[in-house]
């Protein structure tokens, strides 16, 4: 990886870094792809398309635990409301096709919340 990084230009670290952090996963090092997406989310908190990528990473891995940390983690940013939105729904696909009946009605809670928190700020 870093050899690559050396030879991409600057603007493509970024990708090629996520790129890596797949690969491990699907090669079953889904520790280092982990501690690699971990460290992305942590310097770019406000890319939803990396949270996107690390999120389904985790699901093809079979995580659920660790999805659901993900999402409540995601939706506790400051997003934008349409980038919010988006997660949420993905959130409460997820608690459904989990059928988690108390999951679903905790993303219902934090959609609600996020609301109240958007009408009162305006």
């Amino acid at each position: 990886m870093e050899r690559a990084l050396k030879n991409l230009p600057k603007h493509k670290h970024l990708k090629a870094i996520s790129k890596f952090a797949l690969i491990h996963y699907k090669s079953g090092s889904v520790i280092d792809g982990h501690q690699i997406f971990e460290q992305l989310v942590s310097n770019y908190p406000k890319r939803t398309d990396i949270w996107s990528m690390y999120i389904d990473a985790e699901m093809n891995a079979e995580r659920m635990d660790q999805v659901r940390n993900l999402y409540e983690r995601v939706v506790h940013l400051n997003l934008s409301t349409k980038k919010m939105q988006g997660f949420l729904k993905r959130y409460l696909r997820f608690e459904k096709d989990q059928q988690s009946e108390d999951g679903q009605e905790h993303v219902k809670q934090l959609a609600r919340e996020y609301i109240a928190l958007k009408t009162s700020a305006n």
